[in-house]
């Protein structure tokens, strides 16, 4: 480079004390600030020589720094240089020493530093999680005066249809405890009833339960003795709120004479099938028994038995908080004389029951205290930094004089599945990891760490914004040694969308989930020469009937009861209406027609969030490989639970499904291929300083390696490209990333 090193400062920021080199450090000549953008984050960070050798004063500097707080002892770097029209002294760079790579022998002491301390801040605690709510920041400093602003959100109530199947097992096809047998005459007879076995085999309502073939078998006096049900009969147990069920029901069984003789002595007898109603809660007291079907009594002997085969279905059968539902043989008489013993005794075979229950299920609206994403990333640099302005972000709305610009998604929140429970007083855990990887998964974004008013801040927006679209900064002369390669890393065979959560078999406890959309969606590429697959998951989860369930069991009604989705955090995609009251976005607020094939469409939630529409998103970024395939298709594969969901946002030409290929031509354009290009041409101090300053944009100033960079190749001819990788010592090496 084209101009020289002044002097090196060191300082001490622990015992606020500082120190000018006398002694030059060894390699300053190879030394120079470089250029690196992560592959993860795509922010650039400035990397600092790691081969400095200090000796005479500066290693006593050090070395007493590192005694002193060992390696979190914090000593910064300052490098001046003279500008070269001026001849006047300017600070080039800064670092922060990093102790933990403190190297010590009798004359030298080396140690490698950093541009700055907040990048390795960061890291460190990446994926600490914290609670939001604490009011000390972890270096001590009390940060009480910034309470964690919460929202109060108005939670949609989705529509939820619970499908829910019982059947018998052919291994309890026979039923052989229907037993009564007296000896003394009632004019009032006895009675007795046995439920039907029935398994489940498809559960949306955790009330229903198996009933197991055989377990109990009641008597009662028919006037002396209430009719009391058992919880171990009772396929529908302890009902929470107002239902209306819709009951199918397909039965059949052979009722047959007990070996024996058995049924003999008795009159008034009855046998019947009944679909019994009980309330009270854990008293089961009897509400009605509805019968179903009558055995004709004469049909039952000990040579032959009688055929039960019927259907049974109610669309409108309503169920109150506290009842029960059985269904039951039940059968009836009067029982012998003084003399002789009455005997009622039947077998149950070929027993084959199916009942369907299905409700199209709505509970009462409720409300959520939730915290905006914005809000999530500022009290989390808070509580690593002490500091209430090291967080910035435009894309989820920065703040301005105190207010919230509002911006696509600025509106975005977290609730926890406690708070939508209404157990205010527990605590949202989070991290900064928590917080990128689900911003980055459902929004596509990175984050940087830059200076803002002098103080570094973690910069998160969209990823577009670290790839801007127009040329800032160009190479006056044509470059050399210029070398292509595949940029391997940005090519993918396999794409995954969606969320972490709900995972497993069983996504629900309540139900069987059949229809939530936000779930995972995988899709192939036309690609086969890398296995490399494009997986974005988000920690946070966004699935409508998971947030459901969780308000359908509030505090006041359930305060004993823990869930699935507790501890959980749920993405809320809010706007508002009615003044300020922030509400759940759904279908009218984003699309052009309801959505189809999802049931309920009007209460559906989340639909800017599925994983179809969160690729969007990032097509083109992962389209940067697929250039070439412009008559091929990206196509789907597989996916969890509703993949057959289809939307069309306000002002697209098609409908797009979850489970639909696209067409590459369709993919949003690229900014960039997949192609490295790397080339040497000199750094000099005015390349330089263009390279460290920024362009407003917008009325925001924006660093220049975010921009395009204009470079003349091999052929004299302009090419453009993104830096990616920069040492401006000597000849200046560079690696771009080749732009459109």
């Amino acid at each position: 480079m084209g101009y020289q090193r002044v002097r090196y400062i060191m300082i001490n920021d622990d015992l606020k004390t500082s120190y000018n080199l006398e002694t030059d450090p060894k390699n300053w000549d190879e030394s120079e600030k470089s250029y690196k953008r992560s592959m993860k984050t795509f922010g650039v960070v400035t990397v600092l020589s790691k081969n400095l050798e200090f000796v005479k004063g500066g290693k006593d500097f050090l070395d007493f720094a590192y005694a002193f707080k060992g390696i979190e002892a914090r000593v910064t770097l300052q490098e001046y240089k003279i500008h070269p029209n001026t001849e006047a002294e300017y600070l080039h760079s800064e670092g922060t020493f990093d102790f933990s790579g403190w190297e010590n022998n009798k004359t030298i002491t080396k140690i490698p530093f950093k541009t700055g301390g907040l990048n390795a801040l960061v890291k460190s605690q990446f994926k600490e999680k914290f609670e939001l709510d604490r009011t000390e920041s972890i270096n001590g400093k009390n940060i009480e005066d910034t309470p964690l602003k919460e929202e109060l959100v108005a939670l949609t109530s989705r529509q939820i249809l619970l499908v829910s199947k019982l059947e018998t097992e052919p291994i309890d096809a026979i039923s052989t405890s229907f037993r009564m047998s007296f000896t003394t005459p009632q004019t009032y007879g006895r009675s007795g009833k046995l439920g039907v076995p029935l398994t489940v085999t498809k559960n949306s309502d955790e009330r229903i339960s198996s009933v197991i073939k055989d377990v109990v078998f009641t008597i009662w006096e028919n006037v002396n003795e209430p009719d009391i049900g058992r919880p171990a009969t009772m396929f529908y147990y302890l009902n929470d709120v107002k239902k209306i069920l819709q009951l199918k029901l397909d039965f059949h069984c052979i009722v047959k004479e007990a070996p024996g003789d058995s049924i003999n002595d008795i009159s008034n007898e009855f046998l019947k099938v009944e679909l019994v109603k009980y309330n009270n809660g854990i008293d089961l007291n009897l509400v009605e028994r509805f019968p179903l079907y009558n055995v004709p009594f004469n049909e039952i002997s000990s040579s032959g038995g009688h055929t039960i085969d019927f259907n049974f279905e109610n669309d409108n059968y309503e169920l109150l908080p506290g009842e029960s539902l059985s269904l039951e043989w039940h059968g009836s008489a009067i029982f012998g004389s003084f003399f002789t013993k009455g005997e009622f005794k039947v077998d149950f075979e070929e027993t084959a029951v199916t009942l369907d229950i299905t409700e199209d299920s709505f509970r009462d609206d409720s409300q959520s205290k939730a915290v905006l994403f914005h809000e999530v990333g500022s009290k989390l640099m808070q509580i690593l930094t002490g500091n209430k302005t090291s967080f910035y972000s435009e894309f989820y709305g920065r703040i301005d004089n105190g207010y919230l610009k509002d911006g696509e998604f600025s509106l975005t929140a977290l609730a926890l599945g406690f708070w939508i429970r209404i157990f205010d007083d527990e605590k949202l855990e989070f991290s900064i990891s928590d917080l990128i990887e689900t911003s980055n998964a459902i929004h596509n974004t990175g984050y940087t760490i830059d200076k803002i008013n002098g103080a570094e801040t973690l910069i998160l927006e969209d990823m577009k914004f670290f790839f801007q679209n127009q040329v800032v900064i160009k190479l006056p002369n044509q470059v050399n040694k210029l070398k292509r390669k595949v940029a391997k890393e940005f090519v993918y065979a396999n794409l995954q969308f969606g969320y972490k959560y709900p995972s497993g078999d069983n996504l629900y406890e309540e139900a069987m989930g059949l229809d939530e959309y936000n779930v995972r969606t995988n899709y192939v590429n036309p690609i086969t020469r890398v296995d490399s697959k494009y997986i974005k998951l988000s920690e946070a989860r966004a699935d409508s009937y998971g947030k459901e369930f969780a308000r359908r069991k509030p505090k006041i009604d359930f305060a004993e009861e823990d869930t699935r989705y507790d501890k959980h955090a749920f993405i809320l995609d809010l706007i508002k209406k009615e003044g300020e009251l922030l509400v759940e976005r759904t279908w009218d607020d984003d699309y052009e027609v309801e959505p189809k094939n999802v049931f309920s469409p009007g209460t559906a939630t989340g639909l800017r969030l599925t994983p179809y529409r969160i690729s969007e998103r990032h097509q083109w970024f992962y389209g940067a490989g697929l250039t070439k395939f412009q008559n091929e298709f990206v196509r789907y594969s597989s996916g969890v639970r509703n993949t057959k969901l289809i939307t069309q946002k306000k002002g697209e030409v098609v409908e797009r499904a979850e489970n639909g290929d696209i067409q590459i031509s369709e993919l949003k354009k690229a900014l960039f291929v997949n192609e490295w290009v790397t080339f040497e041409h000199e750094v000099d101090f005015f390349l330089n300083e263009l390279i460290n300053g920024h362009t407003e944009v917008g009325g925001r100033q924006i660093p220049n390696y975010f921009f395009k960079i204009q470079f003349i190749n091999e052929l004299n001819v302009k090419e453009y490209g993104f830096l990616f990788d920069l040492k401006p010592n000597k000849e200046g090496k560079w690696r771009l990333l080749k732009a459109i």
